[in-house]
């Protein structure tokens, strides 16, 4: 025994897993249910930006007695216009108790059959399959017989599904990760519950995230990263209890009736670029790519425009960088804006000060998210606007501009000397 003691204690310790740099392959979700002409329009214009698009194909939900499918009626001519290398074919999956397993593992290899043949009718070659499923985590075995029940159908195409971070230490976790024949999808973002307005946890931690990746990949299987560009609004009563979780549609349906304030829980561009911008300098081999959670469309008010997702996916740092502009419609009579020139999402800045050249105006008034119009005042003949105490969640998009107000000039200080395309000296004032 001291003989062998003496032994281990001598040997060589383990040489270090290999790290890899350099470009990963990249890829994102197109998780919208109703293709509009916006989100033909994205997949058509950057598709081709992504080593692979992952197309929600259908959701099905179980409601104690079947599983209710709703798919998704996805645009082939556009996907096959975007020039994705790969395309990947989603399935979102409900909450299951055993029952559920049991008749999910009956029906859903009929769906999967059903989706890939469409897709090949439609002339779109399926590189995957994902299941979408967040099982709880005493049901990791559960899931990875739904897998194998899954598997024969969907054939030579693999077959894989996201993960959630609190599986990696589940003993069961290994052998659904072996049952997966393409590298499975760990999500790394998601929704803490918040104490207050003013604490809200981030939607992507890249310290946890950064953990959560070594750990994967010290179980050996090959797997990818799903991150965010999407956001949520939370809702507050008055109290600043936590009420509610809503996504784009803002309307009086999706608030609750006790909301007293709301607060926009966005990705955070500017730590998810510093975040690529490691994993492209070290990252473990088992990584084998990103996938971003969704391709931007320019109605979403929560997610990041294109400009901000294809910095971050380069690791190039992002920030916001605001400027007060105006256009003149008619002579006189100026438009404000304030203009959003960098890669980054930022709230509007609290004052915007606009001066007619030579005296006050004659007329002027609020818009957008500005709720007060004054005169400035000591000397000073410009007005300000002043933004609303509460803007929700209210941005200047990355490349976007957004209303502040208007202001008439008199005819003697809209000089005839004066453009019809030129403004007034305009300010912005951003409080650090």
């Amino acid at each position: 025994a001291v003989a062998a003691a003496v032994a281990a204690c001598g040997k060589a310790p383990a040489p270090a897993s290999p790290r890899v740099s350099g470009p990963i392959a990249q890829g994102a979700y197109v998780w919208q249910r109703a293709w509009t002409d916006g989100v033909v329009g994205a997949v058509r214009e950057h598709g081709g930006a992504f080593d692979e698009l992952v197309v929600l194909g259908a959701e099905a939900a179980w409601d104690g007695k079947r599983l209710l499918v709703a798919r998704v009626a996805w645009d082939p001519a556009a996907v096959r216009a975007s020039g994705a290398a790969r395309v990947g074919l989603a399935l979102r999956l409900g909450a299951l108790d055993e029952r559920g397993y049991v008749f999910a593992a009956a029906e859903l290899p009929g769906l999967v059959r059903e989706l890939l043949a469409a897709a090949e009718r439609d002339g779109v070659a399926v590189a995957e399959v994902q299941l979408d499923h967040d099982a709880a985590s005493s049901k990791l075995d559960a899931y990875r017989a739904l897998l194998d029940a899954v598997r024969p159908a969907a054939g030579a195409v693999p077959l894989t599904f996201t993960a959630l971070p609190d599986w990696l230490s589940r003993p069961a976790f290994p052998a659904l990760a072996a049952a997966a024949t393409a590298p499975y999808v760990l999500q790394v973002h998601s929704v803490e519950k918040p104490t207050s307005p003013e604490r809200v946890p981030p939607l992507c931690d890249p310290a946890k995230a950064r953990r959560w990746l070594e750990a994967a990949a010290a179980l050996g299987h090959p797997f990818r990263l799903a991150l965010p560009t999407y956001g949520y609004r939370l809702h507050f009563d008055a109290d600043g209890r936590f009420a509610a979780l809503s996504a784009e549609d803002p309307s009086a349906a999706t608030r609750p009736a006790d909301t007293a304030s709301v607060v926009a829980l966005r990705a955070d561009a500017s730590a998810l670029s510093a975040f690529v911008a490691d994993l492209l300098r070290d990252r473990p081999p088992e990584l084998a790519g990103l996938l971003w959670y969704r391709l931007p469309v320019p109605a979403d008010a929560l997610a990041w425009r294109w400009p901000t997702l294809a910095a971050v996916m380069a690791g190039r740092p992002v920030a916001a960088s605001l400027r007060a502009v105006a256009t003149s419609p008619e002579p006189g009579l100026y438009d404000v804006f304030v203009e959003n020139a960098g890669l980054s999402d930022a709230a509007p800045p609290e004052k915007v000060r606009a001066a007619c050249p030579g005296g006050p105006p004659v007329a002027y008034d609020t818009g957008g998210a500005y709720a007060t119009a004054v005169a400035a005042g000591a000397g000073d003949d410009a007005v300000l606007f002043v933004r609303a105490r509460d803007v929700g969640t209210v941005t200047v998009a990355a490349g976007e501009r957004a209303p502040v107000g208007w202001i008439r000039c008199a005819p003697s200080t809209a000089s005839a000397s004066t453009a019809p395309s030129a403004a007034p000296e305009v300010t912005v004032d951003i409080p650090h």
